[in-house]
């Protein structure tokens, strides 16, 4: 089986040097926008926390509006969103696109399959979301600028919202329709072995891969000439179901904590399942729900939090313990479906 890792201690170390090499070319280009602003020990600071923070994805700013001071800084957006993008790839990912890099010209490689599906996936919803945004927002939050200027924004606006948390406009301006994409991607999220929450891009990819095979009349998961694993199709499956069940269950929580808050204007509901489905990815994009926000309500989004940065699966596998060895296996019985 094709893998990028052959040494857990190798991968480590390369861990370690990467997001330190990463993390340090993303503050000294962001020092290039923020010295000339704020001085050289105040700027240096302010571009170190925000690099950290993008590769991290974590989305905490030093500004209280995020970055929409910056919305038309190229050099900020750019270096924001190539820090959240490599980040949210995943270490994996990473390491063997520079180990294929390393080896051009000496013998020919090729990426694994996992590789392929993360950068293809990740580079369609980033597309997908950043035209998509645009076109719903062209004549209204995004209204009045050129074209150049609102996909600008609407492209930032599809990268951070998988994870990163950050901004370069205010979201209450956005319509319900594009803040419903905003909860798309948000659940879907980063990569595995990233620095992002969600289910991962994985998941998306072989949750469409099942239903375009078995649409097809397949009982494989046929992905890129490649077939898939079931035991990894049936963690996919588990995952998502897992993470919609999550939600539903945080968010009726939340509901029932937030009462009051929801009955002084009925559209705080919305705000509500924004401020859980941002949680669970570990995304940090909040609607202003977030300073209203209850004891028991802190707590569950707290919980949300810590369950969607550690895992679903990690989670799940730590509460049902070990597998039994030999599986219990009755008689097959029919049922009806639909």
């Amino acid at each position: 089986m094709h893998t990028p890792v052959h040494s857990w201690k190798s991968l480590v170390k390369s861990i370690v040097a990467l997001t330190l090499i990463i993390e340090g070319l993303g503050t000294a280009v962001l020092a290039l926008a923020f010295v000339p602003e704020f001085g050289w020990s105040q700027g240096l600071y302010i571009a170190a926390f925000h690099a950290i923070s993008a590769f991290c994805n974590a989305g905490f700013s030093l500004f209280n509006n995020s970055l929409e001071g910056y919305w038309n800084n190229p050099l900020v957006n750019l270096t924001v969103m190539a820090l959240i993008v490599t980040g949210g790839i995943g270490f994996l990912v990473i390491r063997e696109l520079l180990g294929i890099a390393a080896q051009r010209g000496k013998r020919k490689s090729r990426l694994s399959l996992h590789s392929r599906i993360v950068l293809l996936t990740s580079a369609f919803l980033i597309v997908f979301g950043g035209i998509t945004i645009y076109l719903l927002e062209s004549d209204g939050a995004l209204a009045g600028m050129t074209f150049l200027e609102g996909f600008w924004i609407a492209l930032f606006q599809s990268v951070t919202a998988r994870t990163a948390g950050f901004n370069t406009i205010d979201l209450n301006l956005f319509r319900d329709p594009t803040l419903f994409l905003f909860l798309f991607l948000m659940f879907i999220g980063a990569s595995p072995g990233s620095t992002g929450g969600g289910v991962k891009t994985t998941s998306l990819a072989l949750f469409l891969g099942i239903l375009f095979n078995r649409i097809k009349g397949s009982d494989q998961n046929n992905l890129f000439r490649r077939t898939v694993p079931e035991e990894a199709t049936t963690k996919a499956l588990a995952l998502v179901l897992l993470a919609i069940l999550l939600i539903g269950t945080a968010l009726f929580g939340l509901l029932v904590a937030q009462s009051f808050y929801l009955s002084q204007n009925p559209e705080n509901f919305f705000k509500v399942t924004f401020e859980t489905v941002s949680a669970f990815g570990t995304v940090g994009l909040s609607m202003g729900a977030t300073g209203e926000l209850t004891q028991a309500g802190k707590i569950i989004v707290i919980v949300l939090m810590f369950i969607g940065r550690v895992g679903l699966l990690t989670i799940a596998f730590a509460i049902a313990h070990r597998r039994h060895r030999y599986p219990i296996r009755y008689a097959e019985e029919n049922i009806m479906i639909g």
